[in-house]
């Protein structure tokens, strides 16, 4: 399967794609088992294609700076992307798990924000004392006029075009 190219872009198939279809068809065989529609379920003997773990390419320290400064203004756009900017590079955090926060997800006083993971599994990220900083100067500015400040109406843009940016502006 690893052989074939990408039938859309024409690069190699990589391993998690790999993964990701034997676990698939290795589901649907067992139910194929379990309901009797088939006799024995080919993928008992099989193993799960290895995968080796990728690491997360992090961006340089000026790349981060340069980022900031397009957003030092005190606006609530600039702080609301500052703050953002600060969660990527502070937590860790997925974009989509960035997209849905919100400021009653953040916790003032431990500075730790409540995300949902992969899986809509809930787990904490700590933040710095920069971003906890940020986010009670979004919460006084915007706070009043909108329902939850902290996604933008197209939140998942927002957040997604910041890390493409934060990518981009290092490669």
């Amino acid at each position: 399967m690893l052989t074939r190219p990408n039938k859309r872009t024409g690069t190699p198939l990589t391993s998690e794609y790999a993964r990701s279809r034997h676990r698939a068809l290795q589901q649907f065989f067992k139910y194929l088992a379990a309901e009797e529609i088939i006799t024995a379920d080919p993928f008992d003997k099989m193993t799960l294609p290895d995968a080796p773990e990728q690491l997360v390419e992090v961006p340089p320290d000026d790349a981060l700076r340069q980022l900031l400064a397009e957003c030092s203004g005190t606006g609530f756009n600039d702080l609301r992307d500052t703050a953002i900017i600060r969660m990527f590079a502070d937590t860790g955090c997925r974009a989509g798990e960035l997209a849905g926060l919100s400021l009653d997800d953040l916790d003032f006083t431990e500075n730790t924000a409540l995300v949902l993971g992969k899986g809509r599994r809930p787990r904490t990220a700590d933040r710095t004392v920069w971003a906890g900083d940020l986010c009670r100067r979004i919460r006084a500015v915007g706070y009043g006029h909108r329902e939850n400040p902290l996604p933008h109406p197209r939140s998942q843009a927002v957040v997604r075009g910041s890390s493409r940016a934060m990518r981009a502006s290092w490669a």
